[in-house]
């Protein structure tokens, strides 16, 4: 699996999915059209990382700012 933190990742680095929590908030159908998904990274460290991912309608605005970690 690719994870959020690929575009930053350095040469030889490797990574894996620690945890992984999904929250189904709404169905997507046919009728949602083109879906994107938006990941920001919240916290990076020397061995982990966290971060959020939100799959986003066309018409969505995503939001300047990402939610603090807890």
């Amino acid at each position: 699996m690719r994870g959020p933190d690929d575009a930053e990742a350095g040469r030889g680095e490797v990574h894996t999915t620690l945890d992984l929590t999904v929250k189904y908030l709404r169905p997507a159908t046919e009728d949602s059209g083109l879906l994107r998904c938006e990941t920001t990274v919240i916290n990076r460290g020397r061995r982990t990382a966290l971060a959020q991912t939100q799959v986003v309608t066309r018409q969505a605005v995503s939001s300047p700012t990402p939610p603090r970690a807890t």
